[in-house]
């Protein structure tokens, strides 16, 4: 029999995976400045709890209270910043994801044909490998510096692209964490209904399928909310 502990927890995080999931477009905004918030906090916090000793001479009234306003300063901060820090990120990644995939797709079969003659020696002598990864042929070749230049041009546009769909781009990682949530809760509750359960696998239980049905449902509904707020506000008399 499995323990109502069990069962609750698994419960918990069915309703934060399936809300996640299901309302990651609303939820994007609430995340990103709580995120910032506590973030921004608890680096605040760690920072002035260990800095106070060295300017407050290792009095703990001081220390507590440069702890206190650093959490304050520190959340005020993570605040104000990290929605930056979130367009950022979004832009090296939307960089990073089109142009190494146009760089696989032009010259990956050269790259993989030049590592594998290339002798990795140890750690030491990364410096050489890299010098002949570069000095070879094939990464000398015209053919490879155009196919460069094009993965650089698409990796720029990719970076523009996801900078201009931002919230979309953080909706769709807050989709996809509720959908991993999900991916690892429904096969332990399968386990759960037939008396196998075991906790404790992590991520290697997670379920691949159950995480594209529910990133997909879960795309789903939020796209059939957005079209039905977009008709409610093209015509308010439907109400």
């Amino acid at each position: 029999m499995v323990a109502l502990t069990t069962v609750g927890v698994l419960g918990l995080v069915t309703v934060v995976g399936g809300a996640l999931a299901a309302f990651g477009r609303d939820l994007t905004d609430t995340l990103v400045a709580w995120t910032g918030l506590l973030a921004g906090g608890a680096l605040g916090g760690a920072g002035g709890w260990l800095g106070a000793p060295v300017v407050a001479s290792g009095s703990i009234e001081a220390q507590i209270g440069l702890g206190v306003a650093g959490v304050l300063v520190g959340a005020i901060l993570g605040r104000l910043l990290f929605p930056t820090a979130t367009r950022l990120a979004t832009l090296l990644t939307g960089f990073v994801a089109t142009a190494g995939s146009t760089l696989v797709v032009l010259v990956g079969g050269d790259v993989t044909r030049v590592l594998a003659t290339v002798e990795f020696e140890g750690v030491g002598t990364l410096a050489t490998t890299v010098e002949r990864l570069v000095n070879s042929p094939a990464f000398q070749s015209v053919t490879f510096q155009r196919s460069l230049a094009i993965g650089l041009v698409v990796g720029i546009l990719g970076a523009a692209v996801a900078v201009r769909y931002h919230e979309l781009v953080l909706a769709a990682a807050v989709t996809a964490v509720g959908a991993g949530l999900l991916a690892v809760v429904v096969p332990l509750w399968q386990r759960a209904l037939t008396g196998d359960l075991v906790v404790g696998g992590g991520l290697t239980n997670a379920s691949p399928v159950w995480f594209a049905v529910a990133f997909l449902a879960g795309v789903g509904v939020q796209y059939a909310r957005a079209r039905s707020e977009e008709s409610l506000e093209r015509n308010p008399l439907d109400l």
